[in-house]
């Protein structure tokens, strides 16, 4: 006599395919999901890490700076203080790091051509150790914003077209940057009140 060995039933293999496929179907979301909320964490520190740079740079010049100019040319470029750019007037520095009687000036603005760069310039005086970037160079690429705000002595906001801005005492930088992952814009934005040296 013949056995016959059990067998699944087309109806049995379909019904296994369709349930894998589904389990397949979720495990893949979850994957991808977890992916993608791995891909925007990373973004917003590398963001929050270019924004807390930026902003470092310029509350640590700020925080050495005698005073604010409201204008400068530097190599037939004029660049004037505003609510998204800064003339930070600094006393130069010796071979040893010593402070002297003249000035150095550095300047951090939006790039006029490409409003996501952050840039700084820098003009020493020819004695000063500090060396001058006359080229814009780049504090960030990713800027979304740059806000800076002027306040007196006695904190009193000052606008910077209004021509008191040599009484500045403080400023307070905002600086927001943002990038697109995933087809979400993932945003951070830090900001830093910076009093001048001797105000």
């Amino acid at each position: 006599m013949r056995y016959k060995r059990p067998a699944f039933t087309l109806i049995e293999l379909l019904v296994v395919m369709f349930v894998s496929s589904i389990l397949m179907g979720v495990i893949a979301e979850v994957f991808v999901g977890t992916w993608r909320a791995e891909l925007n964490q990373e973004a917003r520190t590398q963001l929050q890490q270019s924004s807390r740079a930026s902003l470092d740079a310029m509350t640590t010049v700020a925080r050495q700076a005698g005073g604010v100019v409201g204008t400068i040319t530097i190599g037939g470029v004029t660049y004037t203080t505003t609510a998204n750019s800064v003339v930070l007037k600094l006393s130069s520095i010796d071979a040893s790091g010593n402070p002297t009687d003249l000035s150095d000036y550095i300047i951090f603005q939006v790039d006029q051509n490409n409003s996501a760069h952050l840039q700084r310039v820098i003009k020493a005086d020819s004695t000063s150790a500090r060396f001058t970037q006359a080229s814009p160079t780049d504090l960030t690429t990713e800027l979304s914003a740059l806000t800076i705000q002027y306040f007196d002595s006695s904190g009193n906001g000052i606008d910077p077209s209004g021509g008191s801005i040599d009484t500045a005492a403080s400023l307070r930088f905002t600086v927001s940057t943002s990038r697109v992952v995933n087809g979400q814009t993932i945003v951070s934005q830090l900001d830093d009140l910076a009093d001048l040296r001797n105000r």
